[in-house]
């Protein structure tokens, strides 16, 4: 039977699903609403994706991720311990975030705090040591032998904070436009966070930036910003999850003058000057 606050958690990670999915169909909407020979948006629903795919038969194709604000989690991806170190599903291949996250947990400035979180939890199971443990994030993982259940979890977490690790001052915007430009099965030039659109790093695959600026209009900010690299634990009704919280603190620049989600007047939509071409 779920506690009250599972239903809250559970109802409230649908109820804001719903609200991404709405976000993600109004930008595709708004783009193709422009209505600009050839240039067409659709939403995806595909997490190997990013959200809005745009075409046109000029420029191809780009993706935009987006974010309903600036503080909005920026990257999913599970990890887990595998008695010897921390891992991730490789099925999809070892992107930059991968790569990031196990780098900070297995050698870098995480590395410590996370062995104390595994030998408090092996400590509190009754194990010699933190090799006497898995903390697998799948079904399938949970029938290893040395698995921590998930009410092993749930119980060792209900006195202490669900992070293993909270690392301060991190170069997130580096990190998150090095996942979406080459993480996903498509890269993704741009995001659109809150009211502001931005270019992830110098791909810019249709040079709106170029155009733009061409046009006479001001530049489009590349998304940039630092903030708490964390990993936490999240417990569901029949497992749990090893997952980051990716959240940059304060994104530089804070604003952008362009804008796709069109709840501004005073601000550009980027894709606009493709009607000139």
């Amino acid at each position: 039977m779920k506690t009250l606050i599972q239903f809250i958690k559970e109802s409230t990670i649908l109820t804001e699903s719903a609200a991404s999915d709405e976000r993600e169909q109004l930008i595709a909407d708004n783009i193709d609403d422009l209505n600009i020979k050839g240039l067409t948006a659709k939403k995806y629903s595909n997490p190997l994706y990013s959200d809005v795919e745009v075409s046109h038969p000029q420029l191809g194709k780009t993706f935009i991720e987006v974010k309903m604000s600036h503080t909005d989690q920026l990257g999913n991806v599970r990890i887990s311990w595998n008695g010897q170190q921390w891992v991730t599903s490789e099925r999809d291949g070892l992107t930059p975030l991968k790569k990031y996250m196990l780098s900070l947990m297995n050698e870098g400035e995480a590395k410590e705090q996370a062995e104390k979180f595994l030998l408090k939890l092996a400590r509190a199971l009754g194990k010699k040591s933190i090799h006497d443990i898995t903390i697998p994030t799948t079904r399938g993982g949970l029938k290893d032998p040395k698995a921590v259940t998930r009410d092993q979890m749930a119980d060792f977490l209900s006195d202490q904070q669900q992070y293993i690790v909270q690392v301060p001052d991190q170069d997130l915007g580096a990190v998150v436009t090095n996942h979406y430009n080459s993480g996903k099965k498509e890269p993704v030039s741009y995001i659109q966070a809150g009211d502001d659109f931005y270019r992830l790093g110098k791909l810019d695959q249709f040079g709106l930036n170029a155009l733009n600026k061409r046009a006479g209009n001001l530049t489009i900010p590349l998304m940039s910003g630092v903030g708490t690299f964390k990993i936490r634990v999240g417990v569901r009704t029949e497992f749990y999850e090893i997952v980051p919280e990716i959240k940059i603190k304060d994104i530089n620049p804070p604003e952008s003058p362009y804008s796709i989600l069109g709840s501004d007047p005073s601000k550009i939509n980027p894709f606009e000057v493709l009607r000139d071409l």
